[in-house]
């Protein structure tokens, strides 16, 4: 909780910071148990009386500033060494003083994507288990509240959590691949992890661009792109937000009624329960049954609260954690962009969107990794091209990392249960290329293809690890290639060090492709010797004379 000193502030959660002045507060993504980030300068913001000074103290440092005319404040500090001590961080001005307790240095790193990265650990495979004997006090998580918004100005909404077994008990959740990746570094680094969560189920990268970012997708063809277009119509959705709004308060006022209703009801029934459950208790009897509520029928949103919506994702959910100092993001999310031109168009929002955040968060190029779509056997043609897109990210993105995915989804389900290979392999680029660990962090990524004087073509990969290997077989699957006619046909191949050579019988081979299927495994089996498996791809193939 906060400690406050005479006079006792009230603190209220509001959409525009300017709202709110003439209090002191900080941010809302600081609050108790909070992690900051180590061996960086590290920002501390809130609000306070338009241009009063300010002061914050944390450990041995002490930092003062002048709020500016909307009463914004800001200060540094500077960078610290990791610390397990509980300490106290403070921010004062004139006789207002706030406190948080129990504030650590570590690694921060962000979450974000869709419903994937923010499927539970409560419904993971082997999540209950995990929760249950994480009594971790140094590794802590900041769930984001979902919350669109068209405006600048929203503050977020959470508070920081120790993670223990009575923390999820008592309804607290994560994501689980957060949660298996966070828990990797706490042993790897041995220093306290903090994890910021902030994912909505179903959103499009687009949700998650600035306007700014969107604008400068670059016309095609002389027509605007899809995600162009997206921000025209989001454009147009804000200006006639007013309108909306006032159409939409009626329906919205009844379900509030309704809702408060129904909750009243549920609120008697749990008591009666109680009650009945204390008297069971005392005569040794057989303990009554929970109630459970009413089933609601779903909240109709308001017109700016839909989070598929260009840009309303950024706004709400990722500018107000700007500047929090972090160490990197992970990022899982996609299937909502497998749609035609979406898909291949992510090779360019998407990077947009990295290099948008990186610039807003002035720390540089910060460690950017992320989840290449897993197998899915209902997936479509956008769902390669997704994928393809998310290939040729890599080469967009400098400080990137691409966990490839094709072995551990379920065929069958778009949300697979088991996170914990993905968070994994997330983990390892992080611990090579972040912390400086010696394992092999990718599978196999193509480089080239090269055509061959006996007409073969040689396929060069890098990751290799300590060798290519065809998993359960002799020879590696999964390989076609395509002629003039551009017809693809299954092609042989075989392993030769760091290179695969494949031929065809039926045509003379322009172009090769692997795993170019929604669901490509067990029949495409190449991975590294560390058990990672190689990427999809789709390249076209040179001949030695264009090389040189």
């Amino acid at each position: 909780m906060m400690k406050h000193t005479v006079p006792l502030l009230l603190f209220v959660i509001a959409p525009c910071a300017s709202l709110h002045a003439a209090e002191l507060r900080f941010a809302k993504i600081f609050t108790d148990h909070l992690v900051l980030q180590r061996d960086m300068p590290v920002p501390v913001w809130g609000w306070a009386k338009p241009n009063a000074e300010v002061t914050v103290t944390f450990a041995d440092q002490k930092k003062s500033t002048t709020a500016d005319k909307t009463g914004k404040w800001l200060v540094r500090l500077a960078p610290m060494a990791a610390s397990t001590a509980s300490r106290e961080l403070q921010v004062s001005s004139a006789n207002e003083v706030v406190t948080l307790k129990d504030v650590l240095v570590g690694e921060v790193w962000l979450c974000s994507g869709q419903s994937n990265m923010g499927w539970p650990i409560s419904k993971a495979k082997g999540g209950k288990e995990a929760v249950a004997n994480a009594d971790l006090p140094h590794f802590r998580m900041f769930r984001v509240k979902q919350n669109p918004m068209y405006e600048p100005g929203a503050d977020v909404d959470g508070d920081w959590f120790l993670c223990s077994p009575k923390a999820f008990k008592d309804g607290r959740d994560f994501s689980a691949v957060g949660f298996f990746f966070g828990r990797q570094l706490l042993k790897s680094q041995d220093c306290p992890i903090g994890l910021i969560g902030s994912y909505v189920g179903g959103s499009p990268v687009e949700a998650w661009m600035s306007e700014e970012a969107l604008a400068a997708f670059p016309a095609e063809r002389g027509k605007r792109s899809e995600a162009f277009r997206r921000l025209y119509f989001f454009q147009r959705a804000r200006d006639g937000m007013d309108a909306a709004m006032a159409k939409h308060a009626p329906k919205l006022a009844a379900w509030e009624a309704e809702w408060a209703a129904r909750n009243e009801a549920h609120r008697k029934d749990l008591a009666a329960w109680q009650a009945a459950t204390q008297k069971a208790r005392e005569a040794n009897k057989p303990l009554p049954e929970r109630p459970k509520p009413d089933a609601l029928s779903r909240r109709p949103l308001e017109p700016n609260r839909h989070p598929q919506r260009a840009t309303v994702l950024f706004r709400g959910m990722i500018e107000p954690l700007i500047p929090y100092a972090i160490r990197g993001t992970i990022w899982y999310q996609g299937e909502a962009n497998c749609y035609p031109r979406l898909a291949e168009e992510y090779a360019t929002s998407f990077p947009l969107m990295i290099g948008d955040w990186r610039q807003r968060w002035g720390q540089g190029e910060f460690p950017f990794f992320y989840v290449q779509l897993p197998n899915l056997a209902t997936g479509k043609d956008d769902w390669m091209r997704l994928r393809e897109s998310q290939r040729h990210a890599l080469a967009r993105v400098p400080n990137s990392g691409m966990a490839i995915t094709i072995d551990v989804g379920d065929p069958n389900d778009l949300h697979p249960a088991d996170k914990a290979p993905v968070a994994h392999r997330l983990a390892l680029l992080a611990r090579n290329r972040v912390y400086g660990e010696d394992v092999v962090s990718s599978g196999p990524l193509i480089e080239s293809a090269e055509r061959m004087e006996n007409g073969e073509v040689r396929l060069a990969f890098r990751h290799t690890g300590s060798g290519l290997q065809a998993l359960d077989a002799t020879e590696p699957g999964g390989f076609e290639v395509a002629g003039s006619d551009g017809k693809f046909v299954a092609a042989q191949a075989r392993i030769d060090g760091d290179s695969v050579i494949v031929r065809s019988e039926e045509t003379t081979p322009l172009h090769v492709r692997y795993a170019w299927s929604p669901n490509p495994v067990p029949a495409s089996n190449l991975y590294n010797g560390e058990g990672l498996p190689a990427s999809p791809f789709s390249i076209e193939i040179q001949h030695p004379s264009e090389t040189e």
